[in-house]
C-alpha cells in the first residue's frame, strides 16, 4: 500500500502531459530519511506540493499527521521536484538526482528519492567499489544493475544503506564509476535465461570466495565457492585489500564485557572455532568460561566481537591465539565473502581482465543481456 502510494503521486508529478519522460528505463524509490524533522531544499528555485518555492534550505517538521513548512500545514503525501532536469534537490546537506516524496508512516516523517535506475546507479557504484579500475567498476555496475532491477521488478521500496546498496545520491557521485555506468547502460546479469536473483558481492574474499549455502543457508548454484586466483599457486586477486590479512588484539576483559549482551557470564577461559569449513571461515565459535559453555553461529560472530573502532568484526575467517589473559584475532577477508570480491575485481581489472571475464570468474554460469 505503502509503495502504491507514492508511485501514483510521482506518476502525477512526473509524467504531467507535455513532459518528456525516458520510456526504456525503469524509476526506483529509494528511502533516504525517517525522522521527526529532515530540512530540504535547492540551489535553484524548486516545486514543493505544488508551488514554487525560493532557492534556500528549509526544515520539514512533523505536526501531528501533517507536514509544517515556512508556517504553513502541508497534507501529505506531496511531492518536491526541481524545475530542470540539471537541477538537483538537497536533502539533509546531501544532493539528490530527480525528484523527493514526503510521506507520513508510522509517526515518522519518510522522504523517499524517485529517479531511473541508471542515476541511482551513479549515486552507488562511487560508494559500493573503491578505487578507480574501469573494468572492475562495470562489473559492479552490473551486479548493482542487477540486483536494483530485482527489487524494481519485486515493487520493493529501496534503501540508502548496506541493507541493499550503498547509495550517497550526487556526493556519492565519481567520473570513472559514472563513466562505468554509462559504459554498461542496461546490461544485466541472467542464468538459464533468468535475471539473477542474489548478484551478491563483498569487499574482501580472502583468497577463496564462500558459497551463498555455508552462508545463508540456501545453495545458488552461480554462488559457488570460486579461488581468488587463476591458480592454486597464484598470488590471490584480492591481496591489495587492506583487510586480505588482519589482526586484533583484545584483553579478556574487552571480550567478556562485549560477549554479556549474548548472555556469556563467568570468568572467561578459552574461545575455540568449534566448527569451520574446508577454508577455516569459523561456523561455530565455542565460548568456555567458568561458569559454562556459549556457542555462537555464523553473523552472530561478528556482531558479537567489535573491533577496537566499534565496527563489527571484518570476516569469520579467523583463528584465536590465546596468550594468558590476552586474545589475539588473526583473520583474513571482510564481509561474507559470497558472490564477487570486489577488491579481487580490482586485482582482476589491473592484470588486463575486462568486466565480463570478472563477472565470469565470480558468478560461474552466468552471462550478460542487454534489456533494452
Amino acid at each position: 500500500m505503502k509503495k502504491l502510494l507514492f508511485s501514483l503521486i510521482f506518476i502525477f508529478f512526473l509524467y504531467a502531459p507535455g513532459e518528456s519522460q525516458v520510456s526504456d528505463l525503469p524509476y526506483l524509490d529509494i528511502l533516504l530519511a525517517q525522522n521527526l524533522q529532515v530540512m530540504i531544499g535547492s540551489d535553484s528555485p524548486f516545486i514543493l506540493a505544488g508551488k514554487p518555492v525560493d532557492p534556500g534550505n528549509y526544515p520539514l517538521t512533523l505536526a501531528g499527521g501533517d507536514v509544517q513548512f515556512q508556517g504553513q500545514l502541508l497534507h501529505p503525501p506531496f511531492t518536491i521536484t526541481t524545475s530542470s532536469p540539471i537541477q538537483y534537490l538537497r536533502l539533509n546537506q546531501k544532493l539528490y538526482r530527480g525528484g523527493l516524496a514526503v510521506i507520513v508512516y508510522h509517526g515518522l516523517l519518510e522522504v523517499i528519492n524517485h529517479l531511473t535506475l541508471e542515476e541511482y546507479l551513479y549515486g552507488v557504484i562511487g560508494k559500493e567499489m573503491p578505487g578507480s579500475s574501469l573494468e572492475a567498476l562495470k562489473a559492479q555496475a552490473v551486479a548493482s544493475r542487477t540486483l536494483a532491477l530485482n527489487a524494481f521488478q519485486k515493487g520493493n521500496l529501496l534503501h540508502s544503506t548496506v541493507t541493499n546498496q550503498v547509495y550517497g545520491g550526487v556526493l556519492g557521485e565519481r567520473l570513472t564509476s559514472n563513466q562505468a555506468v554509462d559504459d554498461t547502460r542496461g546490461m544485466v546479469l541472467m542464468y538459464q535465461g533468468k535475471l539473477v536473483a542474489s548478484p551478491l558481492f563483498s569487499s574482501t574474499c580472502g583468497g577463496t570466495t564462500e558459497t551463498s549455502e555455508a552462508v545463508f543457508g540456501k545453495r545458488v548454484p552461480y554462488l559457488a565457492s570460486v579461488k581468488d586466483s587463476d591458480s592454486d599457486d597464484a598470488h590471490a586477486f584480492c591481496n591489495r585489500s587492506p583487510y586480505f590479512e588482519w589482526q586484533y588484539v583484545f584483553d579478556k576483559s574487552q571480550l567478556l564485557s562485549m560477549l554479556m549482551s549474548k548472555g556469556v557470564h563467568g570468568d572467561l577461559q578459552a574461545l575455540v572455532p568449534e566448527v569451520t569449513d574446508p577454508e577455516g571461515r569459523v561456523k561455530t565459535l565455542l565460548i568456555k568460561t567458568s561458569e559454562g559453555e556459549w556457542r555462537l553461529h555464523n553473523f552472530e560472530i561478528r556482531n558479537a566481537i567489535k573491533r577496537p573502532d566499534g565496527k563489527i568484526l571484518p570476516s569469520t575467517w579467523f583463528t584465536v591465539e590465546q596468550q594468558n589473559q590476552i586474545f589475539v584475532f588473526h583473520g583474513r577477508g571482510q564481509g561474507h565473502g559470497v558472490g564477487m570480491c570486489q577488491w579481487g575485481a580490482i586485482g582482476m581489472a589491473d592484470q588486463g581482465k575486462d568486466f565480463k571475464a570478472i563477472l565470469s570468474h565470480y558468478y560461474p554460469g552466468t552471462d550478460l543481456q542487454d534489456m533494452h
